[in-house]
């Protein structure tokens, strides 16, 4: 029987009406390629056929009586997957503005703990003849890198794969635990509690000391800190309703500025949002003075050194903070402000350590998390501190390759992550072969329209790309870049 982490268990008990814990992704497939058609029915059986793959979609949550030790996960024998595969058709004319309020209208509602926590819906009457999985899945189940990593099971190389796979590892089930086991094992997982606070507690010394040290060193300038961000049109109290936007934009633009620049893949993705959500700010109010601040998810090994984590379920995920000068004019001068910041914010995550937050949230029985959650909604403490962030951007490449699901070819998908406290807008960018698509969630009653923002995007990274080719050499920093927080 596997616990939940403590993280996990934060992705459940932390969620409530208005934060839902779920991510997904919207697939556009050509369903030209699949010898046999494409089908919810032909999708039901790549599932099917290949469960033993496929833990997470196996398994629903086993809670703990009053919540007082971490739950469970276990395993239900009989997948229904006619209730978790459903079918949906869009209005005319088909396009991505309805695919869009779809895939809203999908992320405004909760999962249902009874189930395994996820769902997918095959939505035809797409343009050009398309179809499209709007995939949900929890985010106690799966992090964004484990997430793509589904597309090894769901996704082959040729549109003719057999349904079954001689390779790979197969599972043989197991039998769901007694009452009485269950109930030995929730006693010893609360017994570890004080072990657990124990090391959360050294593990803040430990890096409460080497923060200490490195705030003396010259990076400190450009690093950030939570409760710092400035008030924007992008925060704001979060409630259920979702809304979805979306765009592409060429991988080979983003490479070339890579290269030119000796920046990361990452920083021109953060540079080509910045332009986005400055272009937004400057339309419906005055300049920018300030830098937006952007939470962005780390991937780590969590646990034990070498231990191999890709294929447990669940999340081995920190954040690290980063600036975005949308303060500044010239998008040269924001690029080398967000590569300052970036490397900043990496020493600060290296200063406190891979496991610093899973061991943090480890330490935290799932009851304190939900009345904590339950507290600061209804007190709405939201609105007597500043922004923890202003917007989170996460960045995750897939394969470079085409890829097919049940015969049908994979044109774009589009990831869209949670929204968290007081914060209404989530960009999330995906590689997939020549392009990289772009995934923006927003809760409507913060962001107008988040389109608009959509919509800037492959504009800035043009505008970026020009002011980076006409740039005879890199500069070696960004003149009126530096902020001080």
């Amino acid at each position: 029987m596997q616990r939940l982490s403590g993280i996990d268990a934060g992705f459940l008990y932390g969620e409530t009406a208005a934060w839902h814990m779920h991510a997904a992704v919207v697939v556009v497939l050509d369903p030209s390629t699949a010898p046999d058609g494409f089908s919810a029915d032909a999708l039901r059986e790549v599932i099917r056929h290949r469960l033993g793959q496929l833990g997470l979609f196996r398994y629903r949550v086993r809670e703990a009586p009053f919540g007082v030790g971490r739950p469970a996960w276990a395993e239900v024998p009989d997948l229904d997957l006619d209730t978790h595969v459903r079918t949906a058709s869009l209005p005319h004319p088909g396009g991505m503005r309805e695919l869009s309020a779809f895939t809203a209208e999908v992320l405004s509602h909760k999962l249902d703990r009874r189930r395994p926590l996820w769902e997918m819906w095959v939505v035809d009457s797409l343009e050009q003849g398309r179809v499209a999985l709007v995939i949900k899945i929890h985010h106690a189940c799966v992090d964004g890198i484990r997430g793509v990593q589904l597309y090894d099971v769901l996704f082959d190389l040729e549109p003719d794969a057999p349904l079954d796979r001689a390779a790979g590892p197969q599972h043989a089930g197991e039998a769901p635990p007694s009452r009485m086991a269950f109930a030995s094992s929730t006693a010893i997982d609360i017994a570890g509690t004080p072990v657990r606070a124990a090391r959360a507690v050294a593990g803040i010394a430990r890096a409460g000391a080497r923060l200490a040290s490195s705030w003396r060193s010259p990076t400190r300038r450009h690093m950030t800190l939570p409760f710092t961000a400035p008030p924007s049109p992008f925060n704001g109290t979060l409630t259920p309703a979702r809304s979805v936007a979306f765009c592409s934009i060429p991988i080979d633009e983003v490479r070339t500025i890579r290269k030119a620049h000796d920046v990361t893949f990452n920083d021109v993705m953060l540079a080509a949002c910045t332009g986005a959500l400055r272009h937004s700010l400057l339309e419906t109010g005055p300049p920018p003075t300030r830098p937006l601040i952007a939470q962005v998810p780390v991937g780590v090994h969590g646990g034990t050194a070498g231990a191999d984590t890709s294929a447990m379920p669940g999340n081995f995920v920190s954040a690290m903070g980063a600036l975005l000068p949308v303060h500044l004019d010239d998008p040269i001068e924001q690029l080398y402000a967000i590569r300052e910041s970036t490397r900043a914010a990496k020493a600060m995550h290296h200063v406190l350590g891979d496991d610093f937050l899973l061991d943090l949230v480890d330490a935290a029985p799932p009851a304190i998390i939900a009345a904590s959650v339950a507290a600061y909604t209804a007190l709405h403490l939201d609105r007597l501190h500043p922004p923890i962030f202003n917007v989170l951007v996460s960045n995750v490449r897939t394969s470079p390759i085409p890829v097919y699901s049940a015969g049908a070819r994979l044109v774009a998908t589009y990831p869209l992550g949670p929204l968290l406290a007081g914060c209404g807008l989530n960009i999330t960018a995906l590689s997939y072969v020549d392009q990289v698509d772009v995934g923006l969630a927003a809760c409507p009653d913060v962001v107008d329209d988040v389109w608009k923002i959509a919509d800037a995007i492959p504009p800035a990274l043009h505008d970026l790309s020009e002011a980076a080719s006409a740039s005879a050499k890199p500069r070696i920093s960004a003149p009126n870049a530096d902020h001080r927080l």
